[in-house]
Parts: C-alpha cells; sequence; structure tokens
C-alpha cells in the first residue's frame, strides 16, 4: 500500500525532523554531562546511559521508521536479497527504546534507595553502578532477541511478553515514586537538609521525566493493544490503519527528546553547564584575526 504524496512528504518531514532532533539533544546531553565535573556524579550516571539510549532511539529506532516509510512511498526500492539486513534493522528499532524504559525504572530504584537509604546509597561505588547499567543493556538485548524470535512465529505471544515487560516496568515505576511521595511527605525530618534537600529535588526532576515520557509512550501501547486484542483498528482502512500507526510512533519516540529540555529546565547545574559549553564554543569559533580573540584565550587558559 502506498501512501498519497503529500502525506508521505508530511510524514517524512515529521520523522526526519525527529531523527535530527533526538539525536542533537541528547548528543548534546553527554557532552554537557561529559565536560562539566559538577555533573560527573555517581547519581548522574543512569541519566548519562539514558541519554545515550536516548540518541541511540533517534539514530536507530526512527531511522528504520523513516526508511519503512520511505518504501511504502515508493522512493527507494529494497531487494528482497538483504532480508537479514532487516532483520537486524528491526532488531535495533527494539533495542533501544527497551533500554531507555528498563533504563527508567532502574533509575525510579536508584532514588527510591537514595529516598530510604541516604547514607548506604552515597557509598554506592563506581564499579556497582557500571554493574547496574551492564545488566540493564544486557536485559534489553536478551529480552529484544528473543521478542523477535516469537514475532517470526507466534504474534500472540510477542504481544504478551512484550506488554508484560511494559508492565512490570511500570510496576515498578510507580511503586517507587509512591513510596518515595510517602516517605517525603510522611517521614521523619534528618538534620542534613541541605543533603535531603538536593536528592529531593534529583528526584522530583527524574520523577517528571519519568512520567512524560510515559505519557507519551502511552498511545502506541494503547494502538498495540487494540490492534492485537480487538478488531477495532483492523476494521479501519488500511490506509487509516497505517497513518494511525505512524502517528503514535512519532508520538511514542518523542519520550526521547523530553528528557533534555527537562534537564535543561528542572536542573539549574545542568543549565549552567550548558550555557558555559555554548559560550566555550563561541570562543573556540572566534577568528584570530580579532584583536582580543588571543586575550580570551588567555584568560582561558
Amino acid at each position: 500500500m502506498m501512501f498519497p504524496s503529500s502525506l508521505c512528504t508530511t510524514l517524512l518531514v515529521l520523522h526526519g525532523t525527529e531523527i535530527f532532533v533526538i539525536v542533537a539533544f541528547n548528543f548534546i546531553t553527554i557532552l554537557v554531562f561529559v565536560k562539566n565535573r559538577c555533573l560527573r556524579k555517581r547519581s548522574m550516571y543512569l541519566i548519562l546511559n539514558l541519554a545515550v539510549a536516548d540518541m541511540l532511539v533517534g539514530a536507530f529506532s526512527v531511522s528504520y521508521t523513516y526508511l519503512e516509510l520511505g518504501i511504502m512511498c515508493n522512493i527507494w526500492k529494497v531487494k528482497n536479497s538483504i532480508g537479514l539486513g532487516f532483520d537486524v534493522l528491526v532488531w535495533l528499532w527494539s533495542v533501544f527504546p527497551i533500554a531507555s524504559l528498563s533504563n527508567l525504572a532502574v533509575i525510579s530504584i536508584e532514588r527510591a534507595h537514595a529516598t530510604f537509604r541516604p547514607f548506604k546509597h552515597r557509598v554506592i561505588s563506581k564499579r556497582a553502578y557500571g554493574a547496574i547499567i551492564a545488566a540493564s543493556w544486557l536485559l534489553s538485548v536478551s529480552l529484544t532477541s528473543y521478542l523477535q524470535s516469537t514475532q517470526k512465529t507466534t504474534k500472540g505471544l510477542y504481544f504478551y511478553v512484550w506488554n508484560s515487560f511494559n508492565a512490570i516496568c511500570l510496576f515498578v515505576i510507580s511503586v517507587s515514586y509512591v513510596s518515595i511521595a510517602v516517605k517525603v511527605y510522611c517521614g521523619i525530618p534528618t538534620q542534613h537538609l541541605h543533603a535531603v534537600s538536593r536528592e529531593r529535588k534529583l528526584t522530583t526532576t527524574l520523577f517528571i521525566v519519568t512520567l512524560v515520557s510515559l505519557l507519551l509512550w502511552l498511545p502506541y501501547t494503547v494502538c498495540s493493544f487494540l490492534y492485537f486484542s480487538t478488531d477495532i483498528l483492523t476494521s479501519l482502512s488500511p490506509l487509516a490503519n497505517h497513518l494511525l500507526n505512524h502517528v503514535c510512533i512519532i508520538v511514542y519516540f518523542a519520550n526521547s527528546l523530553v528528557n533534555p529540555i527537562l534537564y535543561a529546565t528542572r536542573m539549574p547545574d545542568f543549565r549552567g553547564a550548558l550555557i558555559l559549553l555554548c559560550r566555550r564554543n563561541e570562543i573556540h569559533v572566534a577568528p584570530f584575526s580579532q584583536g582580543n580573540s588571543f586575550t580570551i584565550r588567555s584568560e582561558r587558559k
């Protein structure tokens, strides 16, 4: 089935813009965290890992959707001999969104541990964070490989496993943040008010990040549920069905571009580091022919 040319142009522009914004925003986020020493804390490792997963979502997952849409719009053709290549692309399409969602669940557990066990949380080693990040990626790779194998045989099993994983992540996130809310509002105040206030602000920011991501992720999940469990979507025309699917996918992948915006608006340290990075780049591109260019560079050193 082919889309009308006007609809093809609109969807391709939307997908292409989404690819650029997701990759650019998350790359800048990674750069800010890596360049600024104040942000290179253990509590920020999971945020950095989430930015990496989201950037790869834009680079591979949305790009696959873009290529698939180009085929439907008859812009480019694909030979049947590269079936293995498409299997790899489908695998990449799935693994990074799963990694992003699993990392949101890990972040919620880490924030709950920071709230209920603040002293033990401060002595968690960098190696432990590395092991947690490696485990989340191993889970994503294993689950994606299993899902891809079941999709070729039984789509019902694929839908059941995928939604079970989503439900588990949602349950973990909900329990973690509800427990944090109960602890914050009903717990006994501690003497270390400054440290507690800083952790609460970070927890609130990450809760907002998680909530916005889940809200953007919800329409695609609902559409998938309706497609596999009811005849509501299958009764639509092929054009309407594919159009709804692409709109849900655009909204679904938008959860990977809102995080840097929320960091910039909610985290003063991140915002200050971003402004400083932009100013440094302005200094680097200043031409040497200017009279004060050497003075500026000397002051930086």
